[in-house]
């Protein structure tokens, strides 16, 4: 008979290392709108080598720190004036799973290198601050934490030596009135294709879309993540030729409401198999990767294959378009 689903469980690492190298594309200034605080961060990164990004439940903290990253790399492979030689250094993510703690993990890759560690929690540290920045200091590495839950951290931040190390993050030095258009602006003109040119024109020239200025949206509605699903919704409407303030008052609802967001992402996903991989991960939310990757895959082999043969040796990289609501 054979072993239900729920009974599995993984007592081996992946054995692909803690570490996989991950797709900075879309977090790189041809995409990504640099918030106003990025170059003093990545000023703060490359002197204390480690930050702790809490605060804000608001701010996208994932995707910050991968921009910081890429920003740090793009830094320090340029010629100094202060006769810093330039390094080509890797830029590395945590898997948030593998058999060692992470102080060791660091310690064990000899190559300085960047570290984007998600959503690390103190006991992935045994609560030692002291031993991971030493560990940081005497590899040369540089490595940035996000912090979602900031009662966890903050115990270990009384001591004054190490609260150069935190980021309080908030929305007003982040996502400013200025960035927040500027985002907008920049969403409009990379979704150029998914309106009809004289409407996109007329936005851009005026700065409006109907009696609403981009500045005033962009306000209301707070974060870039809202903004890239408001323009995802006037494209929308743009196809019927015009765009009317019913639809922009549309828009900036339903962009900020979670369950019409998460339905109309889930429905937009192309094909099959991106649908299942939700569902997948919605079924096992909270195991650990290895046992997360055992389980999708006897799911798969059970009952998914037969009408998705791709979902065969699946790894981190499938699930990448995930992402935004998946972290």
């Amino acid at each position: 008979m054979s072993t239900p689903l729920q009974q599995v469980t993984v007592l081996t690492s992946t054995g692909e290392g803690d570490f996989f190298t991950p797709d900075l594309l879309h977090y790189q200034p041809k995409h990504f709108v640099s918030p106003p605080l990025t170059r003093q961060i990545a000023a703060d990164l490359a002197k204390f080598r480690l930050l702790i990004f809490g605060g804000s439940p608001i701010i996208d903290k994932y995707s910050l720190a991968l921009h910081i990253a890429w920003y740090l790399q793009d830094e320090l492979a340029q010629p100094s004036t202060e006769k810093r030689q330039p390094k080509q250094l890797v830029i590395l993510e945590w898997k948030r799973s593998g058999a060692k703690s992470i102080d060791l993990a660091l310690q064990e890759h000899e190559e300085s290198a960047i570290f984007v560690l998600p959503q690390l929690l103190p006991q992935h540290i045994n609560h030692d601050l002291r031993r991971l920045s030493g560990v940081i200091r005497e590899r040369g590495h540089y490595v940035l934490v996000t912090a979602e839950e900031d009662g966890r951290w903050r115990s270990l931040f009384d001591a004054a030596a190490f609260r150069h190390f935190w980021k309080d993050l908030q929305p007003e030095q982040i996502y400013t009135e200025s960035y927040l258009a500027n985002v907008l602006r920049h969403n409009l003109v990379g979704s150029a294709t998914k309106f009809p040119s004289f409407i996109l024109s007329n936005i851009l020239i005026e700065g409006k879309i109907g009696i609403y200025s981009l500045h005033d949206i962009a306000t209301r509605l707070k974060t870039p993540e809202n903004i890239a699903d408001f323009v995802s919704l006037i494209a929308i409407a743009a196809e019927n030729g015009s765009i009317t303030d019913g639809d922009i008052e549309s828009g900036l609802r339903d962009s900020q409401g979670n369950l019409t967001r998460y339905r109309q992402w889930f429905y937009n996903l192309q094909g099959q198999r991106e649908k299942l991989l939700v569902l997948a991960l919605n079924f096992f939310d909270g195991l650990i990767d290895e046992q997360f990757f055992a389980a999708v895959d006897l799911l798969a082999e059970r009952a998914w294959l037969r009408r998705e043969p791709s979902l065969q040796s699946l790894d981190y990289y499938d699930f990448d378009k995930l992402h935004k609501f998946f972290r």
